[in-house]
């Protein structure tokens, strides 16, 4: 049973989901920066942002992976170089449309902060096998730590929930033997640290 919760929560919390999950509750954040945009206008957004970060980079990945196995057999670390690539490109895309839309830029921040973070764990990938889901998971913590820290709002109930997701998520991998929890720790405090940082630079 814990199996099968852990095996849902990986898909639930895909990384090429969260972003989706970030545009979700904070454009729907009571908050001046969310107000202001019209309803229909926020839908358009996170329709884009499902588009160009889920469903393109993951039927990208899935058509070229199957290609490369029929081909070769990569080891585990090597069939993640594909699709972390794939996913910076269209992630740096999804930067520069949303770049020319009239939002507040603690959106597109956050879209800066995971192209970096996917560079990040390209190259880490290169000597280390890190849990990109954790990456993912820190990345929205320190994106709203970044925002209670920046704006100076009262979001803690958010940071709390995100906190406690965070902990399934790695619980998760853990559960089902896809990562050690040195994996598990560095990849949440990558993605904390990074959208932090991006948050108080840009």
């Amino acid at each position: 049973m814990e199996i099968k919760i852990a095996r849902t929560v990986s898909i639930v919390f895909n990384p090429l989901l969260i972003t989706t999950w970030f545009f979700l509750v904070s454009l729907n954040l009571p908050f001046h920066f969310s107000m202001i945009i019209p309803e229909n206008a926020r839908w358009m957004i996170i329709g884009l942002i499902i588009i160009t970060t889920f469903v393109v980079p993951l039927l990208l990945t899935s058509i070229f992976s199957f290609g490369m196995k029929k081909l070769s057999k990569p080891d585990e670390r090597e069939e993640r170089y594909l699709p972390l690539a794939i996913a910076v490109i269209f992630y740096f895309l999804t930067y520069y449309l949303l770049n020319q839309v009239q939002l507040s830029p603690i959106f597109n921040i956050f879209n800066l902060g995971a192209t970096s973070l996917l560079v990040l764990c390209l190259l880490i990938t290169l000597a280390w096998k890190i849990s990109v889901y954790m990456v993912a998971a820190g990345a929205v913590f320190g994106a709203f730590l970044g925002l209670a820290f920046t704006l100076n709002i009262e979001i803690i109930f958010i940071l709390l929930i995100t906190l406690f997701i965070s902990g399934v998520i790695g619980f998760s991998r853990l559960r089902i033997g896809k990562h050690s929890p040195a994996q598990v720790y560095a990849g949440f405090l990558l993605g904390v640290v990074t959208m932090f940082v991006h948050y108080l630079l840009f």
